[in-house]
């Protein structure tokens, strides 16, 4: 498919998020978005997620966009947390099932605990409700932020994470994390490429 492109317009875009993850579009969505921008090729990392990979190559055969397949590991390294990006991975890989499977029940874990914190202090937000707005994959605090303020609990999600759910918080409770050097074994396996995000800065790391 032929789509207009200009000198300024980016042909990849390796870093977006789906409903699978903290993004507000589906898989097949982004990819129709990405195909409208004239863009060539994009990757969907959803944090400890790789589920959306399946809807979003389908879209990209059927709109001519290249879907490379990622995820977004969340690791710790000497006190620092780093979010590994893998590129190129088998999504179907068993070792990185069996983790990701792992990381969900983690997180499910601390959703009932942050929830139980809120409660503490007043929230009326329930489990429940958290996990409607996650709708079907990941969920963490974006989705505890919603459910909080579609209780009326806070105004807005910003207001949440500012006085209840950022770190040193009456509701924050850490995410279990992995060694980098962990995530980065786990990218190899499915074969993929690593690279890691501190903040806005990226650092490519090779992981065949």
């Amino acid at each position: 498919m032929e789509r207009p492109r200009s000198d300024s317009t980016p042909s990849a875009d390796l870093h977006l998020h789906s409903t699978y993850s903290d993004g507000v579009h589906s898989p097949r969505h982004l990819v129709q978005l990405a195909a409208g921008a004239g863009l060539y090729a994009i990757s969907i990392t959803d944090h400890d997620d790789v589920q959306s990979i399946g809807e979003a190559r389908a879209a990209g055969q059927e709109l001519g966009v290249e879907v490379i397949p990622g995820v977004e590991l969340s690791t710790m390294e000497r006190g620092i947390e780093l979010h590994v990006l893998g590129y190129f991975i088998d999504p179907e890989c068993a070792q990185l099932m069996d983790y990701l499977r792992f990381f969900q029940e983690e997180r499910l874990k601390r959703v009932h605990k942050i929830v139980g914190r809120l409660r503490e202090v007043g929230c009326p937000v329930s489990f429940e409700s958290v996990m409607r707005h996650s709708a079907r994959g990941s969920v963490g605090r974006p989705h505890i932020a919603q459910a909080m303020v579609e209780c009326g609990f806070v105004s807005s999600a910003g207001e949440a994470f500012a006085l209840y759910l950022g770190q040193d918080r009456p509701a924050f409770v850490p995410k279990y994390k992995i060694a980098a050097s962990e995530a980065i074994a786990l990218i190899a396996a499915a074969g993929g490429l690593s690279m890691w995000r501190i903040r806005a800065a990226t650092c490519q790391m090779t992981s065949f």
